[in-house]
């Protein structure tokens, strides 16, 4: 009889921290910068308590003098760089809240349509050859009696057409509705959610060094996990791969887009 292998050698997957999950308001809440300016009560300069991760990375870059805004970012922000990353933080949540649901909108339609393509294909043309068949008989009795309906040639050319081109793509329906099947599930969701979120950290990450962001370790890479673990206390530095996150945002941007001011002004 086998034995239960002990529970110190039984492998516990990882539970990956869901962003989408996460609303606006218990965010606004928690982080307390929700616009460009510096909330009531802050003082600029002093860590805010509770501090978060973002918050200690921001110490960190302070410590190594890596941090160096733009007069405009200063008198916004009242040089008070914890504000500063905290914002950037609550609008990259909010653009990344905006992108998956423009991408469900738009994805959603068309995997529900090829699923109905895949599994009707038979069926469709099974309607198409006859109708297409009572279609051409009409037409070959009109031309006995010396009359032509245009239109009813048009759609029989136009059944013909379909048929065909139903048969010609019936592969590649079933290919893109698994390849978009696959892409749909939860950690397309998520994976879309992340690459914009780290999109919309661009332009903080501007606004604290005046630096370009890296896919590379290093600075940037830190700061976008030390924005991501102030999410939630779920979110973990190992939730992605972050190279390949920045490298997608990069490689969907134009280069210095980012180089904006917090109003949305251009530098």
């Amino acid at each position: 009889m086998l034995q239960k292998a002990p529970a110190d050698l039984v492998a516990v997957r990882k539970v990956v921290f869901d962003p989408t999950s996460l609303t606006l308001r218990d965010l606004s809440s928690k982080l307390k910068v929700i616009q460009p300016r510096l909330p009531a009560g802050w003082v600029a300069g002093r860590m805010p308590i509770p501090s978060w991760p973002v918050d200690e990375y921001v110490k960190e870059l302070l410590r190594k003098r890596s941090i160096s805004h733009s007069a405009e970012v200063q008198s916004t922000f009242g040089s008070c760089s914890y504000a500063i990353a905290r914002y950037g933080v609550h609008l990259a949540v909010g653009f990344a809240h905006e992108q998956y649901r423009r991408e469900a909108e738009i994805k959603e339609p068309i995997v529900a349509a090829l699923k109905y393509l895949k599994d009707n294909d038979s069926r469709l043309r099974a309607i198409l050859k006859p109708t297409r068949g009572r279609v051409q008989s009409v037409l070959e009795g009109v031309e006995d009696l010396g009359f032509s309906l245009s239109r009813i040639e048009s759609l029989a050319e136009a059944l013909l057409v379909s048929e065909e081109q139903l048969i010609k793509a019936r592969p590649l329906i079933k290919a893109l509705h698994l390849e978009l099947s696959r892409k749909h599930g939860v950690e397309w969701q998520r994976s879309v959610w992340r690459r914009s979120f780290v999109k919309a950290l661009f332009s903080a990450w501007w606004w604290l060094t005046e630096k370009d962001p890296k896919s590379s370790a290093g600075p940037f890479q830190r700061f976008v996990i030390a924005s991501w673990c102030s999410l939630s206390p779920e979110a973990a530095p190992d939730d992605a791969d972050w190279k390949n996150a920045i490298s997608g945002a990069l490689s969907n941007s134009r280069p210095g887009e980012w180089h904006i001011l917090p109003d949305g002004r251009l530098t």
